[in-house]
């Protein structure tokens, strides 16, 4: 039996599978770290942290039966986030998060150095709010001494894919979020390097997302137990590669992730772009294609925030009961008319990208009354994300694309109320995926490609990616939700100013 691992490396945690070539999970591995959050707007973790956990993970998943049946190894994680390394491969400085503020004060460096309209015509995107390239230059700027040593720039999953096989390559949906590829082209962007400062070289080889960025070394045999040779696929960011584990990969069809952040994202034939950049547009894993996503970033965490400061006191009552604590919230926001009692939830914790650009948004609870109590409160924070990722699809209607199949992937498809808002919210019938494993499925089918298990992107998905039957949703329901769903956008507009 041919297996295939997948290592998918996210911002609050590892998850690793091992499927058959019919996508069926034979193994999985799921290990929580955090990140460190040294002053606000701060966020870092340490590659080292992440490879200690792919390590674990091994001999979770591995279980010493395993590694000599895996023919391939698949890879995906976190956009934008910077990882430094020295001239011997050596991290200089925690990896600075795609959620991190400290690049936005050289966003209008960027955009002044080489012009907004140029940026969009190499980028596809304005000065984005995290990328690797406005890290980076805060690093030239506060920490010169690390960005005199640093010799490799790569995003987390590539730091995995570099420990893996000793390469350094870099794949064309994270060269897109670094901001330093020329998205139409799907080629380096030599001038930005050069009029923004940057040493050409630390960047990798360029390739797709299913061609062999190297082989498993004699190294990884020692530390793990898998054979040397095994080919490692290059992957991608995880957006977009979670279209592929979803299914949706031809236009039209797009997936919502309710993670840490929520991603809606589509792949189209013609590049499309957001004059007003509320929108990603990055290199789809789907070549000769590029993928639209939005981001909120923080519409899953918002629920786990909840958990955290005011449901741990449930925690009890889930394990008697037998059930997880997020399967017990969404049973008692289930218990709460769609509106939460008139309670709305503005879904700002750490900024908003998609559609306000604004590190500045805060969270909001506007209504409160005496009658609201925790599972109102649960509800509103619900349905706040699901408002915020609508707001997503209106910009795709503005863009022209047109959504005709949704699928939803991540935590929050697990629960069946937040799936129920989600269809209402959107006016449309939504289907999920058997497992939660979105990015890491979409890697291991990448990976089936690339190691020749299967011919075409289009046969390994028909293989390999299975979908639940549609859920429908509500027309009433959706009509009340579009009426508090202007309240929702009037709230933000009115205390734009006061954030």
């Amino acid at each position: 039996m041919a297996l295939i691992l997948s290592l998918d490396v996210g911002t609050t945690g590892l998850k690793t599978i091992l499927a058959d070539e019919s996508g069926n999970i034979v193994g999985s591995s799921n290990i929580e770290y955090g990140m460190i959050q040294r002053r606000p707007g701060h966020a870092e973790q340490s590659p080292l942290v992440w490879w200690d956990a792919v390590l674990k993970s091994l001999h979770e998943v591995l279980d010493g039966r395993f590694a000599g049946e895996v023919r391939a190894i698949g890879v995906s994680g976190q956009f934008q986030s910077l990882v430094m390394l020295d001239g011997k491969h050596n991290p200089l400085h925690n990896a600075i998060l795609w959620c991190d503020h400290r690049g936005d004060a050289f966003l209008s460096e960027i955009t002044e150095k080489i012009g907004g309209e140029r940026l969009f015509q190499i980028t596809a995107n304005p000065a984005l709010s995290g990328s690797t390239v406005s890290s980076l230059l805060w690093v030239k700027k506060n920490l010169p001494d690390i960005f005199k040593k640093c010799r490799h720039i790569m995003l987390p999953h590539e730091y995995i894919r570099f420990r893996l096989t000793g390469k350094c390559v870099t794949d064309v949906t994270s060269a897109s979020s670094m901001q330093l590829l020329n998205v139409p082209e799907r080629r380096w962007a030599d001038e930005l390097f050069e009029e923004l400062g940057i040493d050409r070289g630390v960047a990798g080889k360029l390739c797709e997302c299913a061609e062999t960025a190297g082989e498993t070394t004699e190294e990884i045999r020692k530390a793990t137990g898998l054979p040397a040779g095994i080919p490692v696929i290059a992957g991608g960011g995880d957006s977009v590669v979670s279209a592929i584990g979803t299914g949706a990969v031809r236009e039209g069809e797009c997936f919502t992730s309710v993670g840490t952040s929520g991603i809606i994202c589509t792949n189209t034939k013609e590049i499309r772009v957001d004059a007003k950049g509320r929108v990603n547009t990055y290199c789809s894993a789907v070549p000769g294609m590029w993928s639209v996503i939005t981001c909120s970033i923080t519409s899953g965490y918002s629920l786990k925030w909840m958990k955290e400061n005011f449901c741990l006191s449930d925690g009890e009552t889930a394990k008697e009961r037998g059930m997880d604590i997020y399967s017990l919230m969404d049973e008692m926001a289930g218990g709460v008319a769609p509106g939460a009692e008139g309670l709305i939830f503005l879904p700002y914790l750490m900024g908003d990208r998609t559609p306000h650009l604004n590190p500045d948004a805060k969270g909001v609870f506007f209504g409160i009354t005496s009658k609201h109590g925790r599972a109102e409160f649960i509800r509103a924070v619900m349905e706040g994300a699901a408002y915020s990722l609508a707001e997503g699809t209106d910009i795709f209607r503005e863009l022209g694309i047109g959504l005709t199949r949704h699928v939803l992937c991540g935590g929050g498809a697990r629960g069946r109320t937040w799936r129920g808002i989600l269809a209402d919210i959107y006016g449309n019938s939504v289907c999920t995926v058997p497992n939660d494993s979105g990015a890491a499925m979409g890697a291991a089918v990448l990976a089936a490609v690339g190691s020749g298990i299967y011919r075409s992107l289009d046969e390994a998905v028909a293989k390999m990616v299975k979908t639940n039957e549609e859920e429908p949703y509500s027309e009433e329901r959706h009509r009340k939700y579009m009426e508090r769903f202007m309240v929702y956008r009037e709230l933000y507009r009115r205390l734009e100013d006061l954030f």
